[in-house]
């Protein structure tokens, strides 16, 4: 049964759209640094208090006032109404290849799956994480190896064990508010990190193997615990070495001293045979830890334990994809899939809508869902069947230019359409 306390009420949903609005158009007016005086006078307004009480939310803007204050601020109309449009700059880090061909179009569905994210919570009115933890005395200045001290602790006061990997992914949902979102990317993205004033999301490619979706979930996960003091550029570049800035190199030695406490590498080190092969040693233990076998060599190193005289192929310490055993990982989360069951299920959002959202086909929505043991009942989702509308074509007269077509949702809507049809 649903009540109250699960879906916002209309006027719950109109007093937050209200808020949206106000917002936004600080941010927009901010974003051009614009103040409020100038702003009142370019709008037309007696004086900078009614600009107060725009972005306050206390006085309501009318239409042909938004599309004034559009035209004024530079913003398409949808950037204030919009509630799947994400209005926060700098809100996103990807890490990819340098010059990556493919972060516009991953850029724009990131955007999209995000936002999906953000508005299905607040439809199910469910809490934000507007708390977000930080890492303490870490700042540009920190040494690369007290960045892997401070992993080694995280990994400590999160409880995560001898194999942290194992419980990473469930500790940083649960622990630290992160989502984490496995999605589909270009061979030249890892993933991303987007840290938004309501919550953090770490995106990361399902398609590589797991030793290298766990480092990346330690990378991100240090932009999202040091971001109010050292946030991350737009483009992470995968470089190697001395030409990374000094900010992912951080974040690759915290990822190092999380996925491999220095506690139980050393007891390792120690009960190792000597005269055994090294290289198979470090892939072997390197596969326990769900690392790389570089990754194992470099945290070796740059722990005291191995010289970097002791001559090791780092070629040989290469774990093929097919060496992977943990396999994909289904698409998104549980939660988001939970969350996506619940929001067709109750109508607040539609197939079509949620399709657009995920850049997929309708029938796609039940392999996300079901995947994680969801099924949402209702006769109108894509298991059941869609109708795709068909319309007559009226005879064209010649005589008479040819008026644009323009496409409607089933409301009567104009694009973009609304939730629930």
């Amino acid at each position: 049964m649903l009540t109250a306390q699960t879906i916002p009420t209309d006027a719950q949903q109109g007093k937050e759209f209200a808020t949206q609005i106000a917002e936004r158009v600080r941010q927009a007016r901010e974003e051009r640094a614009i103040t409020q005086d100038q702003f009142a006078a370019a709008l037309g307004c007696n004086d900078r208090q009614t600009i107060s009480a725009i972005e306050t939310g206390i006085r309501r803007i009318a239409p042909e006032e938004m599309v004034r204050i559009a035209k004024i601020l530079s913003k398409p109309v949808s950037f204030f109404t919009d509630p799947y449009v994400i209005a926060e700059t700098s809100a996103f880090s990807y890490r990819a290849a340098p010059n990556s061909p493919d972060i516009g179009a991953f850029e724009r569905k990131a955007h999209k799956l995000i936002s999906a994210s953000r508005r299905f919570r607040r439809l199910l009115g469910e809490p934000e994480a507007p708390f977000g933890n930080q890492l303490k005395g870490i700042n540009r200045q920190t040494p690369l190896l007290a960045a892997a001290d401070a992993g080694d602790r995280t990994a400590g006061s999160l409880g995560l064990g001898d194999t942290p990997a194992l419980k990473l992914l469930r500790a940083a949902e649960e622990r630290l508010s992160v989502s984490i979102l496995f999605v589909d990317a270009p061979e030249s993205i890892s993933g991303a990190v987007c840290h938004l004033p309501d919550g953090d999301y770490v995106l990361v490619n399902r398609n590589e193997a797991s030793f290298r979706r766990n480092f990346n979930i330690g990378h991100e996960l240090f932009h999202v615990l040091t971001w109010a003091e050292m946030p991350p550029g737009r483009i992470d570049p995968v470089l190697q070495g001395e030409q990374r800035p000094k900010v992912e190199r951080l974040a690759d030695n915290f990822s190092s001293g999380l996925l491999m406490p220095l506690r139980e590498v050393q007891g390792r080190w120690r009960a190792r045979a000597p005269e055994g092969d090294l290289h198979r040693w470090i892939i072997a233990n390197a596969k326990d830890f769900r690392v790389s076998g570089q990754a194992l060599y470099w945290r070796l190193v740059d722990a005291g334990l191995l010289s970097k005289t002791v001559r090791v192929d780092l070629r040989l310490l290469s774990r093929s994809d097919e060496d992977d055993g943990a396999g994909k990982p289904n698409p998104y989360s549980a939660e988001f899939a939970r969350r996506l069951s619940a929001v067709l299920d109750r109508g607040l959002v539609s197939v079509r809508k949620a399709a657009d959202l995920l850049e997929c086909e309708p029938h796609d929505l039940k392999g996300i869902v079901s995947a994680y043991g969801f099924n949402p009942s209702r006769s109108r989702l894509p298991w059941a069947g869609i109708q795709t509308p068909t319309r007559s074509r009226p005879s064209r007269n010649t005589s008479s230019p040819r008026r644009p077509r323009i496409w409607r949702s089933p409301c009567g809507s104009r694009p973009p359409a609304c939730e629930t049809c």
